[in-house]
């Protein structure tokens, strides 16, 4: 091969790549970036899509009707929370039975290597509640999981009612192909940790827990919901787990569609989704939310108790009810509607 090629003009080129060493690394980096800028822009911008076709919304009929009885699961969970100062289990277990459902709990606790900065303690314990919808149309093979975190100081008692009125509700439906787990987690993110290393039966963080007494099946998704308030503006949805971890592009889209059809406001990184592309403020808003979105899952926290899920391959995100100034709002029987999704997803 050396007679077919010419020794000289290899080394005159080897000597302009060192020479330009300097200024072709700048170019190579300036280029990446604005290609990578450049993925916001229409030409470059794919619209989202459905790849599972039974997941669409227009297949399911949304009806929920709960709203009162929500507000009052919520008002009484916030009484017997402040009358106790934690998590009032036993009128959780009261409260699941009465709706039908098989009711288990989990004690946990957990040596923290930095004192906590509320209470300034090393070791944290608690108990996490849960009850089991099972399948009538099948054997307990599959699950799908709704969770509702509740920290020390959470304002979460508007979820907690949502999701004690969604049990009441999907008891009174036939049509279920999966177990439904409907779980309330003390202490947000160690109390969903705890959970799901003993429904997996590992222990990757050293966390003492007590074994589950009851199981569902292998879980196929699950959506945790933080509501600060019975009224609000929009949903933005969490999807960062850990690591940078992201859930299956389907079920974000799903959840988006549900808040189409339901005249509910979807955001993303607290970012509404651009409606006009032709002019600037469209890329330019969509460049806002990629980057948001980047140093998220830069930092490598999951940025709710959806993203411990992930690492069990679990498709998951966090749904977080925002009251803000903006003109519409809606209550909990719009926001129950959304939540159409497990009928959907347990379709495919």
């Amino acid at each position: 091969m050396g007679l077919l090629s010419d020794p000289v003009r290899r080394r005159a080129l080897a000597r302009l790549v060192l020479r330009l060493n300097a200024p072709l690394c700048v170019l190579s980096y300036v280029a990446g970036i604005a290609w990578f800028l450049a993925l916001v822009f229409p030409p470059l911008t794919q619209r989202t899509y459905m790849s599972e076709n039974a997941m669409g919304s227009t297949m399911v009929e949304e009806q929920f009707a709960g709203g009162d009885r929500a507000r009052a699961f919520a008002r009484d969970f916030a009484a017997h929370r402040k009358k106790s100062g934690a998590l009032p289990v036993a009128w959780l277990e009261r409260t699941m039975r009465s709706v039908g459902l098989e009711v288990y709990t989990q004690s946990f606790s957990r040596k923290l290597p930095f004192p906590d900065e509320t209470h300034e303690r090393y070791m944290v314990s608690g108990t996490n509640v849960y009850g089991i919808l099972r399948a009538p149309r099948a054997a307990s093979t599959e699950s799908l999981v709704l969770t509702v975190p509740c920290g020390s100081d959470s304002t979460n008692s508007q979820a907690v009612g949502l999701l004690l009125a969604l049990a009441a509700h999907f008891r009174g439906q036939i049509y279920w192909a999966k177990d439904i787990v409907f779980l309330v987690t003390e202490h947000d993110l160690l109390g969903t940790e705890a959970w799901l290393e003993a429904y997996h039966d590992v222990n990757v963080t050293g966390m003492q827990s007590s074994p589950l007494q009851g199981r569902a099946g292998a879980i196929q998704a699950a959506v945790a919901l933080e509501l600060s308030s019975d009224v609000v503006t929009s949903l933005d949805v969490a999807v960062e787990g850990l690591n940078g971890q992201l859930p299956n592009l389907d079920l974000l889209n799903l959840f988006q569609t549900f808040c189409q059809k339901g005249g509910l406001l979807c955001t993303l990184q607290g970012k509404l989704q651009p409606e006009d592309w032709t002019s600037l403020d469209g890329p330019l808003q969509g460049l806002q939310t990629l980057l948001l979105m980047v140093l998220r899952q830069a930092s490598g926290r999951p940025h709710g108790s959806h993203g411990l899920f992930l690492r069990y391959r679990v498709e998951a995100l966090t749904l977080r009810g925002i009251n803000s100034f903006r003109q519409y709002k809606y209550d909990l029987v719009a926001v129950g509607k959304v939540w159409g999704w497990p009928r959907s997803w347990h379709l495919c």
